[in-house]
This record gives C-alpha cells, sequence and structure tokens, in this order.
C-alpha cells in the first residue's frame, strides 16, 4: 500500500529555516540509503542515533516532500525508506 500525503502549499511570507544538524542528518540518512539501498524507517532511526526519532521522522518527510527519497508505507506502523525510482529523479 503507498501512502500518498498531501499538505497545503506554503506561503510565500513562510521563512524556512534549517534546524541545528540537519545538514549533517540529511547527509547522513542519504549515506545510509545509498549503501543499503533500502531500509525501514526504524533501521534508519537506529543508523542516525545521535539524532532522536523525530528528527530522523522529520528530515525522511522533507527529503521525500522535496524528492529525494522515497518512503512508502509497508505494514502497520512500519516504512520503507529507498531512493526514487529512477523515472521520478
Amino acid at each position: 500500500m503507498n501512502v500518498t500525503l498531501t499538505h497545503p502549499p506554503r506561503r510565500s511570507s513562510q521563512p524556512v529555516e534549517s534546524a541545528p544538524g540537519q545538514e549533517e542528518l540529511s547527509n547522513m540518512i542519504m549515506e545510509t540509503i545509498v549503501a543499503r539501498r533500502e531500509c525501514c524507517l526504524d533501521s534508519l532511526v537506529v543508523a542516525c542515533s545521535r539524532f532522536t526519532w523525530n528528527q530522523v521522522f522529520l528530515e525522511v518527510d522533507r527529503m521525500s516532500r522535496s524528492g529525494k527519497l522515497y518512503l512508502r508505507r509497508t505494514g502497520y506502523a512500519k516504512y520503507s525508506v529507498s531512493l526514487p525510482p529512477q523515472s521520478a529523479r
């Protein structure tokens, strides 16, 4: 089952701020996904243990919305994270 989330567009007056360590976390997530090709969200949280579950989830969510990652539901409260299909890049 694939889950598609829709969100209202961000207003141009709303600033986009980076959280401290966001770039480091983003790089860590990408390195993990490239090395493993695909992993469950829980394994990704363990691989990025310097950060909290919430921080990892929010960054994966942000990266999936921007098209850098593919997030799909694989079961009840289980998610898989991978690189997007070649055609979507």
